[in-house]
């Protein structure tokens, strides 16, 4: 049964779902479920899966992703918004990760191309080629940005994160095509937490996130966009040094607020679960336990 469509004189409820790594297994179908189902019940306006809805870049899983959406009225482009994570784009075994150790991974043209054809209807407006950013608009206030925060061709090393598609995202012509669109009030989401290099080591060792370089890049880019972004959305990160998700609104990147939502698929002893950001007057925000 689809959800309503929101209405624009009041705020908008945008569930903020990341990270939830289907294998195929029931476990993983029953938690995903709950999530969808979840977001419903809390009359959620539109759904954001920001990346790694997979663990292995598998066609198989994810078709079965974008099928579970279908089942449970999730799937319009109006309601819902999909971004590629890496654990999307690259398998993560031994193999592939010695091989990019030694002489670097192959183009992910195919792996791309694939969820291109799966969720690309999910991705909002292409504003640069080939893919992202891309809009989406959530109604007449709010809008979408979307970010590539996966490299696209050279090594899958722990310092690649943000390499590759923000330096096009930066460029004059995709920020005055941005422009252009001229959103009223903004969200970028991308899958990548953009890490200062400050708390890197200290989380790396923990094997909680990957060192990003391009920090500055994306602090740059939040600085050019008009209007200032009201919050950064992103994923990738299951657990935290402390071993406990961050408090909100303590992350901060050109003093836009940064939500990582990284633990819908649950991680270790972190508590499964996703976000409810509430778009209006004000934003708020909160933590939602499945």
């Amino acid at each position: 049964m689809p959800s309503p469509r929101p209405d624009p004189r009041r705020s908008v409820k945008l569930a903020h779902l990341s990270d939830h790594h289907y294998d195929g297994t029931p476990q993983r179908r029953d938690l995903f479920l709950r999530a969808l189902e979840g977001a419903r019940a809390r009359g959620a306006d539109h759904l954001l899966l920001a990346g790694d809805l997979v663990d292995y870049a598998d066609r198989g899983h994810l078709s079965e992703v974008a099928e579970l959406l279908r089942e449970t009225g999730w799937w319009d482009p109006a309601r819902a918004t999909v971004l590629p994570g890496n654990h999307d784009l690259y398998r993560h075994s031994a193999p592939h990760l010695v091989r990019s150790l030694l002489g670097g991974l192959p183009s992910l043209t195919r792996t791309r191309a694939t969820f291109d054809e799966l969720f690309g209807e999910l991705m909002g407006t292409r504003v640069a080629e080939p893919t992202l950013p891309a809009l989406k608009p959530l109604d007449s206030e709010w809008t979408l940005l979307l970010l590539d925060t996966v490299i696209r061709t050279h090594r899958f090393d722990l310092l690649g994160s943000w390499r590759g598609d923000l330096d096009a995202t930066l460029s004059e012509p995709t920020l005055e095509a941005i422009h252009a669109a001229a959103p009223r009030r903004l969200v970028v989401a991308g899958h990548h937490f953009p890490l200062p290099q400050s708390r890197a080591a200290t989380a790396l060792l923990r094997g909680t996130a990957f060192v990003d370089p391009g920090f500055a890049e994306l602090e740059g880019l939040l600085e050019r966009l008009s209007p200032r972004p009201a919050l950064y959305l992103c994923g990738h990160i299951h657990a935290w040094p402390a071993g406990q998700p961050p408090a909100f609104d303590t992350e901060r990147v050109s003093e836009v607020p940064v939500y990582c939502q990284g633990r819908t698929g649950g991680w270790v002893d972190i508590e499964p679960s996703w976000t409810l950001h509430v778009l209006g007057e004000r934003v708020e925000s909160e933590l939602v336990p499945l």
